[in-house]
């Protein structure tokens, strides 16, 4: 697909099934989410899909109609009788049509085939074709991979004395033929067989009779034509099929066959190691190629031949044919795109295309690779004398049978299923077809025609090392139903980025997250260099892979699509699963929430959950600046889980920034994190608003002294954040750095530190010491679902290391561990917000707790600071607009005063707020004027009143 704005979807995280499975199966918790992706849910299901072989194949006596069709064939047996096997020109049908070939004859019994043509004869047993089955002389017919609707056709050879079973794996319609017997998992069997290709419904027949017959050997030794002709007819690989497939491959990469073994050669395929791609893309099309330009005698030949010679010869015929195959199917692009070119996709939902030129066999490729290009449904028409044939080819969500059932009185004949169809239609309708079905897919809503990308599962780099990408490799074979995984990571920085290839349509990029640096590989997404590069960051689709060069093996990632990093950019849950916290009667008009960390939590889950549903702004204000950025950084995820906008604003914000924010008009409901003083400066304009306010505060602080107790306010609520280890009761033992590593890598450890810079140095620390499958993390830019994952991951035992940002509770944790700060938080609003244990034993291994106070001034700027820069723009000349922030760092460091870049923020928009510019008409100044001022004021004393407890 070309370069376009894609949706992502992912499917939705299960951490608890994760760990269970993880720890079951002895697997890593990615691949325990991978199994359940795949419907997975228990460990006996996960065994099973790991470790099957041929003694799990489900018993062929448990489908429709096999008994029936035994006493036929032993009948036939017994009395020498001829049969006649009638197949099908697709690969499913040809190596159904030579498995069933070599049992009757293995039997001991004279067998017969026949295989329609089709561009004389089309799909199936037809009328057309009845008297070429009598010429065949036998008293047995069986169809393979056909036959199921073919009820007019069986009553006539019933007339004739000829029975005949039906073997087909189509859905029947509402009647079925009058044979001996009908086997169809689609009318009765095991699930494991429900899903079989046409080849795996005759290999079901084969392993049935050969059971009875005691005929050893027969089940393994066709194992490598059941493989390819399931792979080939794109059935989902689970159950017998994924045992078929598993095996056969391994049957396939030393097969006996000499016509597979020449087709193998042609196609510049090695048997050892032999994949789903090789069958898909290197066998399938070659054997294709024969039924759709010409007739596929050659093809099902060279399944059957024994000679060497005539396996080279036609392994060669078919290869040819295959690339005259792909002339005309070059042809035929070309002029479709031409064609494309020419319409207004806006106005044209399902684009078709008709010409005389087109051959019918292979309008379908075309078809479905334009589709896959513009993203759109494509039908092309073969035009022949006054009438088409057709091929349909869809999008996923837009059903195009349904499309084809509402323009049915303008077609002669249609069939299919919901994304690819076939129709016969008069030349003279081709253009009212057009406008008709287009009416149809107008109704449809405009996201369904936006390009889609389905991953498997969110992940971090700490996750990603080469020793997993030998257990992905354990979920092979990968095909339709068990797709080879796409992972999707966020927030990726690029080192390097250039584009690669003759026509330098590839993009080669080094990628790095936290402690990992990785190399990236992304095939014909060289039109993506612009987004992806050096010093941007990204989110990346991607299948893990290792790379082998120069005798090297390194892990790489193998790109499916890029996006540009960013708030909005979201990845979107598939089939998401509604957030549900416990229902709590909430009052309407002002209410109080006392209770654990956790309790107050779960209010906050039901309150947002309620204002999800409706438009408006919600304000969420802690007791301090420092306390009210911890509530932001742990409810942004779920806030944005729910599809609301959370915005923090604090004295480094501009007026012009929060007036914005505050006056945003959008269709989303807006969640703004603010402390108190910030909420006393602007209570006026927000009481002007509909909106809600939801106070958290400690209850041993005063909020009246904030004056925000009366405002006007349609939905207030108090939240107090109670106590959980009182100051008194704070002890912990002093250790060094490297005492950490120790310590950590034997006992469950969960770390503290204050935020993602410091998040990141110890990971790298750790890792590099440790490795790193024994830890887990929680930051506030992993989504929801990843945060969850981590979390249970920990708590559950699979790693024993927790590193985590001040603002996750520590409540959620609920395995007995050591905790260590590398910081402490920034006052007591914070630190009764981690819901310490206070039986808890604690360790610091952070710089000395005396020298935290000159973090505190640098964060948050004292008055003497604000007289320093307003002095130090008087004495330069300069507006304080103008400063520099490098030369005033420089100038504040030779008087003893450090700041940051954000403090430096605060305080220019401090004397914006004042009128301050650093000149001499300047008004004399008042700090006290200032809630700016306020806020840093009062977050400085709370920070000092818990450093002095804790010293």
């Amino acid at each position: 697909m070309e370069k376009a704005n894609k949706i992502w979807y992912i499917k939705p995280s299960e951490p608890n099934l994760q760990c269970e499975l993880s720890k079951g199966l002895g697997v890593s918790p990615l691949v325990s989410q991978l199994l359940i992706n795949r419907g997975i849910t228990n460990q006996d299901e996960g065994k099973s899909f790991l470790s099957s072989n041929l003694s799990h194949l489900s018993d062929p006596w448990h489908i429709n109609g096999m008994e029936a069709a035994w006493e036929r064939f032993l009948l036939a047996k017994e009395k020498g009788e001829r049969i006649l096997i009638y197949g099908d020109y697709d690969v499913d049908g040809l190596t159904a049509t030579a498995i069933m070939i070599e049992f009757i004859k293995n039997a001991g019994l004279e067998v017969e085939y026949l295989i329609p043509n089709r561009m004389e004869n089309g799909y199936g047993l037809s009328m057309d074709m009845l008297p070429a089955v009598e010429d065949k002389n036998c008293s047995l017919v069986i169809t393979v991979d056909c036959g199921i609707n073919s009820i007019e056709e069986v009553r006539v050879l019933k007339k004739k004395g000829i029975d005949v079973i039906v073997t087909d794996h189509h859905l029947p319609g509402e009647n079925l033929p009058e044979a001996w017997a009908v086997i169809n998992p689609k009318l009765k069997s095991p699930k494991e067989a429900y899903d079989l290709a046409g080849v795996g419904v005759a290999f079901k027949v084969v392993q049935a009779f050969s059971e009875r017959l005691q005929i050893e050997g027969q089940v393994p030794d066709v194992l490598d034509l059941v493989a390819l002709g399931t792979v080939a007819d794109i059935v989902p690989l689970f159950g017998d099929n994924r045992i078929i497939v598993k095996e056969g491959l391994k049957v396939l990469a030393s097969t006996h066959r000499k016509g597979l073994k020449a087709l193998m050669n042609v196609s510049g395929i090695n048997g050892q190691g032999i994949t789903t791609q090789e069958l898909s893309f290197g066998l399938a099309p070659r054997i294709n190629a024969a039924g759709r330009v010409g007739d596929s005698a050659a093809a099902l030949e060279l399944l059957l031949t024994k000679s060497i010679q005539r396996s080279d010869e036609l392994a060669k015929i078919l290869n040819r044919t295959n690339q005259e195959r792909q002339v005309i199917e070059g042809a035929i692009s070309n002029q479709a795109e031409e064609m494309l070119r020419e319409l207004d996709l806006s106005s044209q939902r399902i684009v078709v295309l008709a010409s005389e030129f087109w051959h019918p066999g292979i309008i379908g490729i075309v078809a479905s690779r334009l589709a896959n290009k513009i993203y759109r449904p494509v039908i092309l028409i073969a035009i022949e004398g006054e009438k088409g044939r057709g091929s349909a080819r869809s999008i996923i969500q837009c059903n195009i049978y349904e499309a084809l059932h509402y323009c049915s009185e303008l077609l002669e004949e249609f069939g299919g299923h919901e994304l690819a169809a076939g129709i016969t239609i008069a030349v003279d309708k081709i253009e009212e077809f057009r406008r008709r079905i287009n009416s149809w897919a107008n109704n449809l809503d405009e996201s369904v025609f936006v390009p889609k990308v389905f991953g498997d599962a969110e992940v971090v780099f700490s996750e990603l090392h080469r020793e997993l990408v030998k257990e992905l490799e354990t979920l092979a074979p990968f095909g339709e139903g068990n797709p080879s995984p796409l992972l999707m990571c966020r927030d990726i920085d690029i080192i390097n980025s250039k584009k690669v290839g003759k026509m330098e349509n590839h993009l080669k990029m080094v990628v790095a997250s936290d402690a990992a640096v990785i190399d990236a590989i992304g095939f014909k997404l060289g039109a993506y260099d612009e987004i992806a590069t050096a010093g941007n960051k990204v989110d990346l689709a991607f299948e893990l892979e290792n790379n082998y060069w120069n005798g090297n093996e390194n892990l790489q990632l193998k790109l499916k699509d890029i996006k540009k990093a960013g708030f909005n950019n979201e990845i979107q849950i598939l089939c998401k699963k509604v957030i549900k916290a416990e229902e709590k009667p909430l009052p309407i008009e002002k209410g109080d929430f006392h209770g654990s960390v956790l309790e107050i939590n779960s209010d906050m889950e039901v309150l947002f959950q309620q204002f999800s549903k409706q438009k408006g702004t919600i304000y969420v204000i802690g007791d301090t600046v420092a306390f009210s950025h911890v509530l932001f950084t742990y409810w942004k995820s779920y806030i944005k889980r729910l599809n609301m906008d959370a915005y923090f604003l604090s004295g480094s914000d501009t007026d012009h920034k929060i007036d914005n924010i505050i006056h945003k008009k959008n269709n989303s409901t807006s969640v703004i994190f603010a402390s108190a003083a910030w909420l006393n400066h602007y209570k006026v304009i927000i009481s002007n608003q509909s909106c809600t306010t939801i106070r958290i505060a400690s209850s041993s602080i005063d909020t009246d002294s904030h004056n925000v107790d009366d405002m006007e306010i349609k939905k207030n609520y108090i939240i107090y954040n109670q106590e959980t280890v009182v100051y008194d009761e704070i002890g912990y033992d002093l250790i060094s750095q490297g005492q950490l590593i120790a310590i950590v890598s034997n006992e469950a450890s969960v770390i503290w530190v204050r935020d993602k810079s410091e998040l990141k140095k110890l990971l790298k620390k750790i890792q590099s010491s440790i490795g790193t499958h024994n830890i887990s993390y929680w930051d506030y830019e992993l989504s929801y679902d990843k945060q969850r994952e981590m979390v249970e991951r920990f708590n559950s035992g699979i790693t024993n290391i927790f590193v985590a940002i001040h603002s996750f509770p520590r409540g959620y944790i609920t395995r007995e561990a050591i905790d260590i700060f590398i910081d402490f938080p920034l006052d007591k609003s914070c630190w009764d917000y981690l819901m310490l244990n206070k039986n808890s034993k604690f360790l610091y291994a952070g710089q000395d707790i005396s020298k935290i106070q000159y973090l505190i001034d640098d964060m948050y700027p004292t008055k003497d600071a604000l007289k320093l820069i307003y002095t130090f723009a008087r004495q330069s000349k300069k507006e304080l607009i103008d400063i520099n922030f490098h030369k005033l760092h420089a100038f504040l460091a030779r008087k003893g005063t450090i700041i940051n870049e954000k403090t430096f923020k605060t305080i220019i928009n401090t004397f914006n707020e004042l009128g301050l510019t650093g000149s001499s008409n300047d008004p004399q100044v008042d700090l006290n004027r200032s809630w700016r001022y306020k806020e840093n004021l009062h977050q400085q004393q709370a920070c000092k009143d818990f450093i002095t407890r804790l010293i």
